[in-house]
């Protein structure tokens, strides 16, 4: 597919001098080339933005926070910094698929109906080795298709969507606006409540 479409990566990162390079190289090595990388260190206190540095990529843009705040401070943060047409997050200590951005960028300029777009996880450890967890993949396995289903699901059961992966056109994001920053927990609840409300979305289940 065309790679004319700029998409922008948003990483919050937080004392994650374990994963933060395997996480950037797997956002780096994306079949889908044309990225900002936009890597926001909420104060990190370990050897994180040391690590983030030693990477050479003309694409990462690394934000350094005086302060250690709250995580939704550092979503948004990475948001206000947004220049592509969408935008993917992904947390510091997470990897993605190969194929993410392609895959996802290719379908929503297939759908324009859909404002966003979300993935099922497949769960790994410390080590980046796969592993089962039956639980957290029942979480994420939803046969929720319209925004009433989903709005349905989210009030009779919980959240049921990932944030890491989860990608939306900035048209959206500026619609929706930012996280609330009162919330100390359930900030992506809220927001994916917020965006369901106005916009239809879709969940790969592969």
């Amino acid at each position: 597919m065309s790679q004319n479409k700029l998409v922008s990566v948003t990483i919050n990162a937080y004392n994650c001098e374990k994963y933060i390079a395997d996480t950037l190289t797997s956002v780096i090595n994306q079949s889908y080339k044309n990225l900002q990388i936009i890597v926001i260190d909420d104060a990190s206190t370990d050897n994180t933005a040391e690590i983030i540095k030693g990477f050479a990529d003309p694409r990462i843009e690394l934000y350094s926070l005086e302060k250690n705040g709250h995580i939704s401070n550092a979503i948004n943060e990475g948001y206000r910094r947004v220049k592509g047409e969408y935008m993917v997050h992904i947390d510091s200590d997470d990897i993605m698929a190969p194929d993410l951005v392609e895959k996802t960028i290719e379908f929503l300029e297939n759908n324009p109906e859909y404002g966003a777009v979300f993935h099922r996880p497949t769960i790994i450890d410390q080590n980046s080795n796969d592993v089962r967890d039956e639980f957290l993949e029942n979480v994420f396995n939803t046969t929720a298709k319209t925004q009433a289903d989903f709005v349905r699901l989210f009030f009779e059961s919980s959240n049921h969507l990932l944030h890491p992966g989860s990608t939306m056109r900035k048209s959206v994001m500026d619609d929706i606006g930012f996280h609330d920053m009162s919330l100390c927990y359930l900030h992506d609840f809220d927001y994916w409540t917020r965006l369901v409300l106005k916009y239809p979305i879709y969940v790969f289940t592969q």
